[in-house]
């Protein structure tokens, strides 16, 4: 619930969100040491997986499920442009969903901005995913890095991942 536990809250805290919150957001997530902890413990689960499928998710399913995916996806050799695409799909599954809450939030609060960051909330934007992509080369200078120094992802380990989930 995100610290609120109204509606009536929520969109109070929408109406009071900077435009590019999500931005820098998807920022956070892959420059907090609490998430690069989070995303070190999971690429770990997943080398500890040897077989079978791995589900894996979070509240909308594209914000951070998004960031574990784009990391998964780079681990794996699978192309920026391809990463993208993948994200952008999320637009299409969740569009059901983000209609009825919107009509629900809607109910609530006619304040124009709370609407519109709500419509920012969930969309997947490449705007975020570049956000992201744009943290990492600051602070790591490439993926590569950033999977090495701060997920510590050796090129033995990724190389493990690319054998347990690639087929040919």
């Amino acid at each position: 619930n995100f610290g609120v536990h109204t509606r009536r809250q929520y969109a109070n805290q929408l109406a009071n969100k900077h435009a590019n919150s999500m931005q820098l957001f998807y920022q956070k997530m892959v420059t907090n040491p609490y998430s690069i902890k989070a995303y070190h413990t999971f690429a770990n689960q997943l080398l500890n997986r040897k077989q079978g499928a791995y589900l894996y998710h979070c509240t909308y399913g594209k914000d951070r499920t998004g960031i574990a995916t784009m990391l998964i996806l780079s681990c794996l050799g699978v192309s920026k442009q391809t990463i993208m695409k993948n994200y952008l799909a999320s637009n299409k599954a969740l569009k059901a969903l983000t209609h009825t809450e919107y009509r629900q939030l809607k109910r609530i609060t006619h304040n124009q901005r709370a609407l519109a960051n709500f419509k920012r909330s969930k969309a997947a934007k490449r705007s975020y995913l570049n956000a992201a992509y744009r943290a990492i080369d600051q602070h790591y200078g490439s993926m590569n890095r950033y999977l090495n120094v701060a997920l510590g992802l050796s090129t033995r380990k990724i190389h493990a991942l690319r054998t347990i989930y690639l087929t040919k």
